[in-house]
């Protein structure tokens, strides 16, 4: 059974503990299943984390309920991270798209994971590590409504000095000719119809360079860039 018929299954409702709950949204993300995850994470009726803000939680709970139940038969407190830690890990790691791809964030991945429909129609995510602060930035328009001329998305993406990353920007069922990415310390436009730089290939850390591969335009950058999927 596939992790988005399971979740679909249990109405797009939480079944999992402290151990599950760590990794239910990334392995969904990682796993293709991305709107399985928008819809477990944007859940407002129990058991969800949803529940505990319609209960005006303002902190994570030691259970789903907040109440002595049968999966925590005393009273529970409403001081724990455990239930909630792995959806701030997955708003910055798939969502702002924010992860390591060398130790010490040598190297860091910005691929955020989004939907053409579902979940937040903008994030703004930045992480501080030992090199500096790694931000990314999107906003999603809506394909086929208002202003036709508006683009489908925007990206951004901030890479401390001395440090790189391969900025990934999904395609959203579009042709990757729609993608205009710029690296703005340079000028440089990294991609527009094709690469217009080196194409990127093992191995990587060669500054300027893209390309594309599964339904993703991939550039490795050394600064700030901006990217329009029109």
């Amino acid at each position: 059974v596939s992790g988005r018929t399971a979740v679909a299954a249990r109405g797009d409702h939480l079944t999992v503990g402290s151990a599950g709950g760590k990794w239910l949204l990334r392995t969904l993300t990682a796993g293709g299943a991305h709107d399985a995850a928008l819809r477990l994470a944007t859940q407002t009726s129990f058991p969800s984390w949803g529940h505990w803000l319609a209960q005006n939680a303002t902190t994570c709970w030691e259970n789903w309920s907040g109440e002595a139940d049968p999966s925590h038969p005393p009273q529970p407190t409403h001081n724990h991270i455990f239930l909630c830690g792995g959806l701030g890990e997955w708003m910055h790691r798939s969502l702002g798209g924010i992860a390591p791809a060398l130790d010490g964030y040598a190297l860091a991945t910005i691929a955020p994971a989004i939907s053409p429909t579902l979940g937040p129609s903008a994030v703004n995510a930045s992480v501080m590590t030992v090199r500096g602060r790694f931000a990314s930035s999107w906003v999603r328009g809506a394909a086929g409504e208002g202003d036709k001329a508006a683009p489908l998305l925007r990206l951004a993406v901030r890479v401390p000095a001395g440090a790189s990353a391969l900025v990934r920007v999904p395609l959203l069922g579009r042709r990757a000719e729609a993608v205009a990415l710029d690296e703005e310390r340079s000028g440089v436009r990294l991609w527009a119809e094709r690469p217009l730089v080196a194409v990127c290939a093992p191995p990587l850390l060669s500054a300027l360079c893209a390309r594309r591969y599964d339904e993703i335009v991939e550039a490795e950058v050394e600064s700030a860039v901006t990217g329009v999927l029109g």
